[in-house]
């Protein structure tokens, strides 16, 4: 899905924060199941090579803000059996309106495997204890069992036309928060091991690390593990 309007907004628009209510961009925690929607802030990049990685549109932004050759692409998305949702009234939708809007103007092929993709993931299972309660839930949210590689992967969503693939994995890493890759191929990793319930003693140093997985066989997987920077707090 791409989601078609500003990055911000005031207190009626969609945005807030730097980012749509709608729009979970890479990195961000998705509920289990999320729409993924890329953002397209201005129609400068709305061309028929960009738009073809899409289901479906959301325009939030009025007809005027986008120039006739751009409105007509779209209108010529949508003629092709894509989904184009308007508004353009400033007015905004709750997450299930939305969600109700997008599911319907899809074609039944594309939703079709979208649902096909949340049956084929495996249930997630919660442990015993809770998790500390910062945001005051009226029920705190148990522990989630971990998955295992496999299936986070199945849980995990990529921006249009990214294939995703598994480089590292744990007990070679644990708990990254981040990941930069250098001109080399080399993932450089931070491991935020005390990160959020881990407390450490005053004066003590932290468990926190910057790692380097390197690739060294060609073979698409990380199989060389260095300690760059290490007992951060």
């Amino acid at each position: 899905m791409l989601y078609f309007g500003p990055s911000s907004t005031g207190a009626d628009g969609f945005t807030g924060g730097g980012r749509t209510n709608y729009a979970y961009l890479p990195g961000q925690t998705l509920a289990p199941e999320e729409i993924y929607f890329d953002q397209l802030t201005e129609p400068l990049y709305l061309i028929d090579s960009y738009l073809n990685h899409f289901d479906a549109v959301v325009q939030a932004r009025p007809d005027s803000d986008v120039d006739a050759a751009h409105q007509k692409r779209l209108e010529s998305f949508a003629r092709d059996g894509h989904g184009l949702i308007n508004y353009t009234d400033g007015k905004r939708p709750t997450d299930a309106v939305l969600r109700e809007a997008v599911l319907a103007a899809v074609n039944r092929k594309a939703r079709a495997e979208w649902q096909a993709s949340l049956a084929s993931r495996p249930p997630l299972k919660r442990l015993d204890g809770e998790v500390p309660n910062y945001e005051h839930r009226p029920e705190p949210v148990k522990f989630q069992a971990p998955l295992d590689p496999k299936d986070s992967l199945r849980y995990t969503q990529v921006p249009a036309d990214f294939e995703l693939q598994l480089f590292a994995s744990e007990p070679d890493v644990v708990k990254p928060i981040f990941v930069g890759w250098d001109e080399r191929g080399r993932a450089w990793v931070i491991e935020a091991r005390d990160y959020p319930h881990g407390l450490v003693a005053e004066g003590e140093p932290g468990h926190d690390d910057i790692k380097i997985c390197e690739d060294t066989d060609g073979d698409g997987r990380a199989d060389k593990f260095t300690v760059f920077a290490d007992q951060f707090l």
